[in-house]
């Protein structure tokens, strides 16, 4: 095969050598991939890409979530840039792939524009003390809860509906 100058991601620059054949074998070398093998890497990381990608749009959905509080006043269409800042990370699954470049690029915008919103949003939240407004009021309603349904169990039964 002659020297190879290896340009790869996968191998550090500069090494020279022979170039291993992978699809078949022969006399010098000994397959350490077989194509098979190869595609079936590749389609299990793109499944593992997906299920982390969806994951992590689920947890971002259930921070952005406590956001969603009275207490916190999030305007509406906040919380719908926010859960669709989620909700692009499954997107994530095609970044790589060949054909999808301006589909990435558009993606990365879009996730930057939404970042930056969130953390102009937590800056706000933070320095206005609404933050610390909805974690003393969350507190309370976590102590009181239990009496609070102790006190409507009894509002609902059928004894007490006469009195």
């Amino acid at each position: 095969m002659g020297a190879w100058r290896c340009y790869n991601r996968y191998a550090p620059m500069g090494l020279e050598g022979e170039m291993p054949n992978v699809l078949h074998e022969s006399k010098q070398h000994k397959p350490y991939l077989k194509l098979s093998h190869y595609l079936l890497f590749i389609h299990l990381s793109l499944y593992f890409k997906a299920l982390l990608s969806t994951l992590t749009g689920g947890v971002m959905c259930l921070l952005f979530g406590r956001l969603d509080s009275k207490f916190v006043r999030t305007p509406p269409w906040f919380l719908f840039m926010i859960y669709s800042y989620a909700a692009i990370h499954v997107g994530d699954v095609v970044f790589g792939q060949p054909g999808w470049e301006v589909f990435e690029v558009a993606v990365i915008v879009l996730m930057l524009i939404f970042k930056a919103a969130l953390y102009l949003f937590v800056a706000w939240i933070i320095n206005s003390g609404r933050l610390l407004f909805y974690f003393v009021k969350v507190q309370r309603v976590q102590e009181h809860e239990g009496r609070d349904w102790v006190t409507f169990q009894k509002l609902l039964s059928p004894g007490a509906q006469g009195e």
